[in-house]
This record gives C-alpha cells, structure tokens and sequence, in this order.
C-alpha cells in the first residue's frame, strides 16, 4: 500500500498564552494505491484528532508538543489505514510575536 494524506486543522490550546493542554481536530483527502495488484487507487476522507500538551519555550513563541494522535485515512476502504501515536514536536518561529 502506498498513500498520501493531505489535512487541515485548527490547534486549540485551553489557555490565555501558548502553554497549557490542547487539541487538535484535523480533515482532509488522501489517495491510496494497492501495489500489490493491478495498481487501483481510491480516494478518501482523511481524519485525525490529536491531544496533548503544548509548552512555550524561548522569547520568540517556539513551542513543544507533546501529544497523542489517532488518524485514520480513507475509513471504510480496503485500502485504509488507521494509527494511534505518540508525538513530540518543536514548533518554531522566524520572527518575534507581538501580544
């Protein structure tokens, strides 16, 4: 199987600055191909939902993400794929923010 997942989502974090617990719904497309066949591909749904905690590091805004995410692309199909995962992350910014 091979298949490229392409989502969109919103961070939420329940707090007055970038530090505190969040979440993190996410949609979008994804495209699957069987290459153990006859090369059939199918588009799909691609969904994710993530939560965790964000701290704030530095002066500039930079994050780190910790967090727990379930994905699913292409639900329903054959070709579907489903994961549940652990993530850690550092977020970083060019330039200072202004609040």
């Amino acid at each position: 199987k091979a298949y490229l997942s392409i989502k969109l989502g919103y961070r939420y974090i329940f707090s007055e600055t970038r530090t505190g617990f969040y979440i993190e719904p996410q949609a979008g497309y994804v495209r699957s191909l069987d290459t153990r066949g006859d090369g059939v591909y199918k588009d799909g749904v691609a969904l994710a939902m993530e939560g965790g905690y964000s701290l704030e590091v530095g002066q500039r805004g930079n994050t780190i993400l910790f967090g727990l995410k379930y994905e699913a692309d292409n639900p329903g199909h054959e070709l579907g794929i489903s994961s549940l995962a652990f993530k850690v992350a550092y977020s970083f910014s060019w330039m200072r923010r202004e609040r």
